[in-house]
Order: C-alpha cells, then structure tokens, then sequence
C-alpha cells in the first residue's frame, strides 16, 4: 500500500509541478506499457485495461471542462 501511496503522491507533485495532466497519465502509461511486458502481471491485465478505460473516460471529462469555457 505505501508504494501506491507513494506513486500518487509523486504524480500530484509531477501535476502540480508542470501543470499538466498529460505527464501524470504519461507516466502511468509507461508503467502499465512495462508491466503488460511481463508475465507475472498477466493476471492484472483485465484491472489494468479496465484503468486505462477509467483513465480515458477522465481525460474526455477533462477536455470537455475546458471545451465547456470556450
């Protein structure tokens, strides 16, 4: 559990830092591209893709909150 609270601690710091969603799902997305390569998360691949939908979902919410002050 400290590893993960650690990896959001760190992505809020990267988005904090540059202001820009777009590096914090860069970099989950490295690590899920990572780990799809490795046998031992072959178990975790349905969660896996299920967050990378959850995460895509975010970034349409996201895109559309600016869309809406346009």
């Amino acid at each position: 559990m400290a590893v993960r609270t650690h990896l959001k601690q760190a992505l809020e710091a990267l988005v904090d830092e540059t202001g820009r969603v777009e590096d914090m799902l860069a970099v989950l997305s490295t690590i899920y591209r990572e780990r799809a390569k490795h046998p031992e998360y072959r178990d975790l691949r349905g969660d896996m893709i299920a967050t990378a939908r959850v995460l895509r979902e975010a970034a349409e919410d996201v895109a559309a909150i600016f869309d809406e002050d346009d």
